[in-house]
C-alpha cells in the first residue's frame, strides 16, 4: 500500500548545512512518529512502513542524516556524534513536533542516534522503538584496518573508506536489494572520522543503558549480518527502563522489509505507540 504523499522540506542546520526531511501527515494524527534511517541510506526508502503508520492513523516524520540522503554534508561523516543530536532538536523545533505526541523510531545507526537522543532530551518521547539497533557489529573488521585509520584519521579526517555492507544482507527479497543498489541516494562509505564516532557512542549507548528512562521496545532480526545480536541483546539486559524485546528467527536486518516480519513489526510497533500515548 503506497503511503499518501510527503511533505518535502528542507531545512538548515545551526551551521548552514542544509537538512531534508519528509512529512507523511495522518489525519487527524494521534501521534507523529519521528524516524531515524540506518547508515548509508536515506528517509525515502521507508515509504512502505510510513504508508503502515498512517493508515493507522500516525504521521511519520523522516530526516535525511547529514552526510546522508538529499541532506547536506560531506558522505558517511560527522565531526561529532553530537551533531546528529543538534541537527534533530533544531528539525523537530522547527517542525514544532515537541508540543505534539512523539514517539521516537530509529533502524540500525538510526537506532543508537535515538538511543543518545532519548538520554539526552527523554521528555520529547512517549516511547522508543529500535529495530536492528547498532551497538556492535556483526562483520569482522581486520586489526590492520582500525590500526590505519587510527594513524590516518589525524591526518585525513575525511577520508571515505568503503562501510563494507552487502546489500544481500538488508533483506531476502531481491526486489529490496536490486533496489538498493540501485538507488543513487545510497552511499556505500564513512570517515575515518566518522567511524570513531560511532565505536565511542556504541561504547557511550552500552554504559549508559540502565539511565534510559523512555519506555522501550527493541525488535531484532536473529539472522542479522550487518549489526551484533549479541550486543544488542545485552544493551537489553542493562536496560532498567520498562521494554520489550521481539525476536524474529530467521530474519534478515531490515525487518520492514522482510515478507515473514514485517506486518507483525507494524503490530508490535503500532501497539506500543497506543499502549504509551
Amino acid at each position: 500500500m503506497p503511503a499518501a504523499q510527503a511533505e518535502e522540506t528542507v531545512w538548515t542546520s545551526r551551521t548552514g548545512l542544509p537538512l531534508f526531511s519528509r512529512w507523511w501527515r495522518a489525519p487527524a494524527a494521534r501521534a507523529t512518529l519521528i524516524l531515524l534511517h540506518g547508515f548509508a541510506e536515506h528517509s525515502g526508502r521507508y515509504d512502505g512502513l510510513a504508508a503502515a503508520l498512517t493508515a493507522r492513523g500516525f504521521s511519520v516524520f523522516a530526516p535525511d542524516l547529514r552526510g546522508h540522503g538529499r541532506s547536506g554534508g560531506h558522505r558517511g561523516d560527522v565531526a561529532a556524534f553530537d551533531e546528529y543530536l543538534e541537527d534533530l532538536t533544531a528539525l523537530t523545533d522547527a517542525a514544532a513536533l515537541a508540543a505534539e505526541p512523539s514517539v521516537l523510531f530509529g533502524h540500525s545507526y538510526g537506532g543508537l542516534i535515538a538511543v543518545h537522543w532519548a538520554l539526552a532530551q527523554p521528555q520529547r518521547f512517549r516511547a522508543l522503538c529500535l529495530q536492528s539497533p547498532l551497538f556492535g557489529v556483526a562483520m569482522p573488521i581486520p586489526r590492520w584496518k582500525t590500526l590505519l585509520a587510527k594513524r590516518l584519521r589525524g591526518i585525513l579526517p575525511q577520508l571515505a573508506l568503503p562501510s563494507g555492507i552487502d546489500p544481500d544482507w538488508l533483506s531476502h527479497d531481491p526486489a529490496v536489494t536490486d533496489a538498493y543498489r540501485r538507488d543513487p541516494l545510497v552511499h556505500g562509505v564513512i570517515s575515518l572520522r566518522g567511524y570513531f564516532a560511532m565505536l565511542d557512542a556504541m561504547r557511550r549507548a552500552m554504559e549508559q543503558a540502565s539511565k534510559l528512562a523512555v519506555p522501550t521496545l527493541v525488535l531484532r532480526a536473529e539472522e542479522d549480518q550487518v549489526v551484533s545480536t549479541s550486543a544488542c541483546r545485552a544493551f537489553v539486559e542493562r536496560l532498567a527502563c520498562e521494554r520489550r524485546c521481539v525476536s524474529y528467527p530467521g530474519c534478515y536486518h531490515e525487518l520492514h522489509h522482510e515478507v515473514g516480519a514485517a506486518a507483525s513489526a507494524v503490530e508490535e510497533l503500532t501497539g506500543w505507540i497506543q499502549a504509551h500515548l
